[in-house]
């Protein structure tokens, strides 16, 4: 079993892949290619999910949010990380109607 987890582990750092991370961590992985540009969604549905879109400007937005336990389609949005400096509204908006379009169910 130490053997099994050491391995995983080597896996994880040689490849610097996150998807492999979030599976052993329990986070549901989906990756989407959208107009605005490629979409990873790492949902975890009792904690902290995340989302990275990857526009297609060269615009980078990381951005954690939590789904809202009354409402299954509800969800809290922590403020978002750009590479760039960039309209913080447009960031925003296209953070929250992705992760809005990921609840929908339309990047299934």
């Amino acid at each position: 079993m130490k053997f099994i987890s050491i391995l995983s582990t080597l896996i994880f750092l040689i490849t610097g892949c996150s998807d492999i991370g979030a599976t052993l961590a329990g986070k549901e992985v989906t990756r989407v290619s959208t107009g605005v540009g490629e979409i990873v969604v790492l949902d975890d549905k009792d904690g902290i999910s995340s989302i990275e879109i990857n526009c297609n400007n060269g615009l980078i937005i990381k951005a954690d949010w939590t789904r809202n336990p009354l409402n299954e389609f509800g969800y809290d949005i922590y403020e978002p990380e750009v590479n760039m400096d960039y309209n913080r509204l447009a960031v925003m908006i296209t953070a929250r109607s992705a992760i809005a379009n990921y609840l929908r169910g339309e990047y299934n």
